[in-house]
């Protein structure tokens, strides 16, 4: 598994948008505090915590699956945060 803490404003808004854009495409189901994302055979969350941090979690049944969810969440959160610029770092 591996996880990425975003320091950002609005994370809510963020991870609500993630899961609206995303849920037309894969399936998607609300989770306490955020939301759950699943693409074959891969796993993914994004929770929110106060007003500037949102966690990504990926979890695969092999490595390729899971930086495959990372590159799906993390492609779509750039996309949506335009010039705030978010600093991802998966560990």
């Amino acid at each position: 598994m591996s996880q990425a803490i975003v320091s950002i404003e609005l994370p809510s808004r963020y991870a609500k948008q993630l899961a609206s854009h995303l849920g037309h495409k894969i399936q998607v189901t609300e989770i306490e505090n955020g939301w759950r994302f699943e693409i074959d055979g891969a796993l993914g969350t994004v929770i929110t915590s106060g007003y500037s941090e949102l966690t990504m979690t990926a979890h695969g049944q092999s490595s390729e699956l899971e930086e495959r969810m990372q590159f799906v969440l993390q492609k779509h959160l750039i996309k949506f945060t335009g010039d705030l610029d978010p600093q991802i770092n998966w560990k």
